[in-house]
């Protein structure tokens, strides 16, 4: 749990709940402020926070994101002679083990084991069953006319925009899921929904366009191309395009974590991309296995045997099917955006950008 405050300079500011009414320094400004209780900040903590450039090291290209970090707050601002300073200790400088805030760091893998089990937090449970709920609700309601496609729509858009929101939260350092608040249609919603859908475009461009040409000599349209399988039966084009669609989806997690944080697809150069996964490759490569273990059960309620056990004779089964596939599918997602902004949590000085 953490408390956001925003400065007079305009810094987004995340500080730990036990800084509350302590005193703190804005790193951005250096102005001392007072930590306001929690109960206070949390009616701001997800206003849009001012764009703070996300920095490619040595120089690389860079791009924008309005990006609230941790690394905001200078901690050794706190007054630690007042009545409250016993809920607030300085960082013992002698254990490796503890982050600036003096609470105890996890490791990755740790917190790589823990994204399975992000519903354990009640907050997150209640957002993740809502959620699933809502999105049954508007597929079975007869919603028709212009107001039934606005609201399938809205809600087939939020859903595609909590992803990033949940990649930014979890890199950020928190463990909580976010609350996606539509301030603006087109930027809060929209957008993220566009860019979300974009991600699996731009890893897919290559095979996308060797597929057409392939097409193109074939005189026909032939979607099994893209089938695994032809990376060891296939030859020629046929082997080409499945091999690439994997290239594709190997860096979607890196390019899902540029563009999540960063914004914008401006910068993502093939050498960007390719050495984001080199910061950390064996947690990378965690991380590609977490995502296929979250696909995999994806696909659980679709087994003919859960379909058949869950359908019979029932006159509700397809309402029970639906809503366990919709949540299910919900829980693969969340688990592949919280791995995903674990990456950048703990490997972001490795990475050829960053977002201080």
């Amino acid at each position: 749990m953490s408390i956001r405050h925003t400065c007079e300079c305009g810094a987004d500011i995340r500080l730990p709940h036990t800084a509350a009414r302590r005193k703190a320094r804005c790193k951005s400004c250096g102005v001392i402020f007072t930590v306001p209780p929690r109960t206070t900040a949390a009616s701001g903590a997800d206003r849009p926070g001012r764009k703070l450039p996300v920095e490619a090291r040595a120089g690389e290209p860079t791009f924008d994101r309005p990006w609230s970090t941790p690394e905001s707050l200078d901690l050794s601002g706190f007054d630690s002679t007042g009545p409250e300073a016993a809920e607030f200790t300085a960082p013992d400088s002698t254990r490796d083990d503890l982050d600036e805030t003096g609470l105890v760091e996890r490791s990755f893998w740790f917190d790589l084991a823990g994204s399975f089990l992000f519903f354990i937090e009640p907050g997150n449970l209640v957002t993740w069953l809502a959620l699933a709920v809502a999105t049954v609700i508007v597929d079975f309601l007869p919603l028709w006319g212009w107001l039934g496609l606005i609201i399938r729509l809205g809600v087939d858009a939020y859903i595609l925009a909590f992803p990033l929101a949940t990649v930014r939260e979890i890199a950020s350092g928190e463990d909580e899921l976010p609350s996606v608040w539509i301030h603006n249609l087109y930027d809060d919603l929209f957008e993220p929904a566009l860019e979300f859908v974009g991600t699996g475009v731009f890893v897919m461009l290559l095979a996308l366009a060797l597929a057409c040409w392939a097409w193109w000599q074939a005189g026909e349209i032939d979607f099994g191309i893209f089938a695994a399988s032809g990376v060891l039966n296939g030859t020629g084009l046929s082997r080409a395009v499945p091999l690439l669609v994997l290239v594709g989806l190997f860096f979607w997690p890196a390019v899902m974590l540029a563009v999540a944080i960063g914004h914008t697809f401006s910068g993502l150069w093939p050498h960007v991309i390719v050495r984001t996964p080199m910061g950390a490759p064996l947690a990378y490569v965690a991380i590609c296995a977490a995502l296929v273990v979250a696909a995999t059960v994806s696909t659980l309620p679709a087994h003919p045997r859960f379909v058949a056990a869950v359908t019979g004779s029932s006159p509700v089964g397809g309402l029970v099917l639906r809503l366990v596939g919709t949540i299910v599918g919900l829980y693969s997602s969340i688990v592949a955006m919280w791995v995903i902004g674990l990456f950048y949590r703990h490997y972001k000085d490795r990475l050829p950008w960053t977002a201080e």
